[in-house]
């Protein structure tokens, strides 16, 4: 039972240290179509500690 304990408090740490140094960050914009209509582009990216950035949801709409 210690040593599970002793484990859960180290993954607790370890995956606090991994998550304080990201930024989310997420723009939205509208631009006017070609055909008269709108399109509406969504973004989230994440920028890691390291530099590295993924992107984690990219959407486009489009209306008439």
């Amino acid at each position: 039972m210690r040593y599970s304990t002793i484990l859960l408090i180290g993954l607790a740490l370890s995956g606090i240290g991994f998550t304080t140094g990201c930024e989310i960050h997420h723009t939205e914009t509208d631009h006017p179509n070609l055909l008269g209509g709108e399109t509406h582009d969504s973004e989230t990216t994440i920028k890691n500690p390291d530099g590295s950035t993924s992107t984690i949801q990219s959407e486009q709409k489009t209306t008439n």
